[in-house]
């Protein structure tokens, strides 16, 4: 379930909040592994960058999470502009 705040922020911009979090160790690993291989530094990229960066984390996490038998929670690069 979401906590007050948390159901409180998705009413408010219609952006579940679950898309906001890193809920596991393999996808804090991918991410970090990712921006390393990628070079991204979030205060230098646009929007554009950011949305295509969270497609290909999203994509990279669901094959992960599928592979292992998990759901993914697929992040929405609104939520981090």
């Amino acid at each position: 379930g979401m906590s007050c705040s948390q159901h409180f922020f998705t009413i408010a911009t219609s952006i579940d909040a679950h898309t906001m979090e890193i809920s596991s160790s393999v996808e804090f690993h991918l991410f970090m592994d990712m921006r390393a291989e990628f070079t991204w530094i979030s205060f230098q990229m646009m929007p554009k960058q950011w949305a295509v960066a969270t497609e290909s984390c999203n994509n990279c996490l669901e094959e992960k999470n599928y592979a292992d038998g998990h759901e993914t929670v697929r992040k929405n690069p609104q939520a981090l502009l």
